[in-house]
Parts: structure tokens; sequence; C-alpha cells
């Protein structure tokens, strides 16, 4: 990895604990591997587009795709994400990566990534299958043609 990219790799790392503060749990839910793979597929950018609406809110992302939109917008500072997709695969490794678009690996499931941020839910469903009890502040449909 060239400087520049490290560079760049850096800076993400600062925005998790910029927006998710410097507590000994920030710091347990660091995953460094998990920032730099959304980086290295493309999932960055949509959630820095929406940061002024999203943060500090409960996001429900309806139709998330096979992806890492979800670490994007843990760097920005949500409170929670909950994505929800009827396609989604929680414990397969392949991922879609927007850059190349295709199917790439990750060096981890879906699940595994719910499993270290505990603020990330991940439903394999649709808008039906949610928690019924649960709320959010925020609701995003991007790219959805179905619900």
């Amino acid at each position: 990895m060239c400087f520049r990219e490290r560079r760049k790799l850096l800076r993400e790392y600062a925005r998790y604990f910029i927006n998710n503060g410097i507590s000994a749990n920030a710091r347990h839910r660091f995953a460094p591997e998990l920032i730099r793979k959304a980086r290295e597929f493309g999932y960055l950018h949509w959630a820095r587009e929406v940061q002024s609406r999203v943060k500090r809110r409960d996001i429900l992302d309806v139709g998330c795709g096979m992806g890492l939109h979800s670490i994007g917008f843990v760097l920005v500072g949500v409170r929670s994400y909950t994505g929800c997709d009827p396609r989604l695969q929680l414990d397969s490794p392949e991922l879609t990566d927007l850059r190349r678009r295709e199917k790439g690996l990750a060096d981890c499931t879906l699940r595994q990534v719910m499993e270290r941020l505990p603020q990330v839910l991940y439903v394999s469903g649709t808008i039906a299958d949610l928690p019924p009890a649960r709320q959010w502040d925020v609701a995003l449909l991007h790219n959805t043609t179905d619900i």
C-alpha cells in the first residue's frame, strides 16, 4: 500500500474515534480490518454524503445490499445501524465490490461484523421481518426497487 493510501486509511481510523469517542467501549469495537475492507470495496462514500442527517441517530437501511455500508455509517457516528435485505447471506464471506462492480471476498462474514460491532444489525428479509417493537430515527432506501 502506498503512502497516500495509508494516509487515507489513517484518516478513516481517526474518523471512527472522532465520531465514536475514545472510550474503552469504542476502543474495544474498533475494527481496522473492517474499515480497510469497506474502503477497499467502496462502501464509505454514501454514509459521508448523508452524515449530517444520520449522526447520533438510529438508522434503518432498507435494501442495504450485500456489502459493508454499515462500516461507513459507524465511521460517521450513528448510534445504531440496521440493514435489511432479502438477499443477505449472513454467513458468506462473499460481498459486492462496488469499485470493481463484481463479487469479492471479505475477511469476515456479515454475522462476524455484527459480533464485532454490536451497534450493527443485519436482517436477511424484508421490512416485515424487522423486530416489531424497534424504532429508528432515519430510514434510508438507496437504489431500492422492492420492499
